[in-house]
């Protein structure tokens, strides 16, 4: 899984990659495991939903989120624009 994510994703794309997940749930893994390897960052949060009261959101390039959580940060404009992926 490791390997596929650092030669589907882009070293730019894994630069910054938000950590939300539970470390249980497999994305985890990637959320993890693959900027490491990429040379990238690992920004963690509690909840992705208050994405922008965190200060260092702007360098998020890459996130992985439940469908109604990345709904409602587009809906109410609050996606960082450094999110690539």
């Amino acid at each position: 899984f490791i390997q596929w994510s650092t030669s589907r994703f882009s070293k730019e794309e894994l630069g910054g990659v938000l950590a939300s997940n539970p470390l249980l749930n497999v994305f985890s893994i990637f959320e993890c495991f693959s900027p490491l390897c990429a040379g990238g960052v690992i920004h963690l949060v509690k909840c992705a939903e208050n994405l922008s009261d965190v200060p260092y959101s702007n360098n998020i390039t890459l996130m992985s989120a439940q469908p109604e959580i990345l709904n409602t940060l587009l809906s109410q404009n609050k996606m960082p624009k450094s999110v690539q992926t």
